[in-house]
């Protein structure tokens, strides 16, 4: 496998295509389902009725946090792109830039 080092710079505009945050969590009955909507009611997405109403939620859940989670992703890369960084900070970074390389492919 081929990886490249990858900086917040590199990422800055990666997920701009993205429905902006927060998204929110709806569980509709009549559906049987749980959807994911962005701030403004925008469909995020439609979680299947093929898993579990527990896997479903949770899955919902992490769905919902991804803009969260990817602003602290991107702290976090450019906190070590400005500070010297240890060997125990290596794992860590190596996570951020394969999170990063999965979001450039949008």
């Amino acid at each position: 496998m081929v990886r490249r080092v990858v900086t917040a710079g590199d990422v800055g505009g990666a997920m701009s295509k993205h429905t902006p945050g927060p998204w929110v969590i709806e569980w509709n009955p009549n559906a049987f389902r749980y959807f994911v909507h962005g701030y403004d009611n925008t469909a995020v997405c439609k979680l299947p009725d093929s898993r579990t109403p527990d896997e479903n939620k949770a899955n919902a859940h992490l769905i919902a946090a991804a803009p969260e989670l990817w602003e602290i992703c991107k702290l976090a890369q450019e906190y070590f792109d400005s500070h010297p960084i240890t060997s125990k900070d290596f794992l860590l970074i190596d996570k951020i830039q394969q999170a990063f390389l999965k979001v450039e492919v949008i």
